[in-house]
């Protein structure tokens, strides 16, 4: 295909309520919405700065810049943008996996046909959990209520700065809603002694995994701490790419994986990556950062595709209040793409252009 442009729009979006997790806390997000021009075709992507990977807003700009000038108005063949892109930069994940989502859509949309179609659909639809946030427990325990009352199934619950509030919370948790399952995010808070001793208190409660209890470079630690627990272990901060997933596998323990698009660098890659946990007999989940209905859609389509993801955490969107971008459909905690070819991402209009968000394309230059 031939990339004749790179347009961007900054999209700024409050969230619902604070999100505070055991490394952060942020009451708004930014994302940047791409938009790549192809003869008479376009793709879009969107792209989620996050402390995670390291993405900001500027270092994204510069990226795209530096990629325009590269392979604006050439000839590129789709499995060669990766190596392109990390020509220009060997992070930039989140920046990278923007661009890969918009040339997948850019794809789909002219082979007429929905992404995980053409990619191998495993699955229609896939259910989502609903994050968490900490907080007084009381004030955990009101939220928890609402997210079961609006059809959600399956909880993922923040941990990792006070193991007392956190087992209580979760033991509330259970007492209340017994059929509910409870997936637990740690988001490296613990030491491996503490996770321990954590993942100990949890099996009381019949949690479904804990992941990340350990910091992401503890590979060795989080083995020991799945050593010493039923429950299973899932990786996230400590993989992001299939290189990493061949070495938690080697050291042992670790049973389950999160792959998020902005962590790997986008579709093809992830791809790779649930390939290396089928092979290994490794369990998948696809989660999100703090991402647009135009990124959900993107991680939607992947996990649709692939047999090794069986979990989802793609709900990042539900938590904005003026997000202008829609992908994908929820009904009762199951997402599905919608049927348009690509992603099917669409763009709301206003109903008034004054006082409503507008979608300001720029170009790169």
């Amino acid at each position: 295909m031939r990339l004749d442009s790179i347009q961007y729009a900054i999209l700024r979006m409050k969230r619902v309520r604070p999100f505070v997790i055991a490394t952060n806390r942020s009451s708004e997000v930014v994302n940047v919405l791409i938009r790549l021009v192809s003869g008479e075709s376009e793709g879009m992507g969107a792209i989620a700065p996050n402390h995670v990977t390291g993405d900001t807003l500027d270092s994204t700009l510069t990226f795209l810049k530096r990629l325009a000038s590269d392979i604006e108005g050439q000839e590129f063949e789709q499995d060669t943008l990766h190596r392109i892109m990390d020509s220009i930069s060997s992070g930039d994940t989140a920046a990278k996996s923007g661009v890969d989502c918009a040339v997948h859509d850019l794809w789909g949309r002219n082979e007429g046909r929905p992404l995980h179609h053409l990619l191998g659909s495993d699955k229609d639809s896939i259910a989502t959990s609903v994050t968490l946030g900490l907080g007084e427990v009381e004030s955990s325990l009101e939220r928890v209520r609402e997210i079961l009352d609006e059809g959600f199934s399956i909880l993922k619950v923040k941990t990792g700065i006070d193991m007392g509030r956190d087992i209580e919370v979760i033991r509330r948790t259970r007492e209340e809603h017994p059929s509910v399952e409870i997936r637990v995010d740690c988001n490296q808070g613990f030491s491996v002694d503490e996770a321990i001793e954590f993942c100990s208190s949890m099996e009381s409660y019949q949690v479904s995994l804990v992941e990340q209890p350990v910091s992401a470079g503890d590979i060795e630690g989080m083995s020991r701490v799945a050593g010493e627990t039923s429950i299973p272990i899932m990786a996230d901060e400590s993989v992001g790419s299939a290189k990493d997933i061949e070495r938690i596998s080697s050291i042992g323990g670790v049973e389950m994986v999160n792959i998020k698009l902005a962590k790997s660098g986008g579709i093809h890659p992830a791809m790779e990556m649930a390939q290396v946990c089928k092979d290994e007999g490794m369990t998948a989940m696809v989660g999100c950062m703090s991402e647009c209905q135009a990124s959900i859609a993107a991680g939607l389509h992947f996990a649709l595709s692939s047999p090794a993801v069986t979990m989802a955490d793609l709900d990042s969107h539900l938590s904005l209040l003026d997000d202008p971008t829609h992908g994908v459909s929820c009904s009762k905690g199951l997402l599905n793409p919608l049927p348009s070819p690509g992603l099917g991402v669409e763009i709301a209009e206003p109903v008034d252009p004054v006082t409503a968000r507008c979608i300001q394309w720029k170009a790169i230059r």
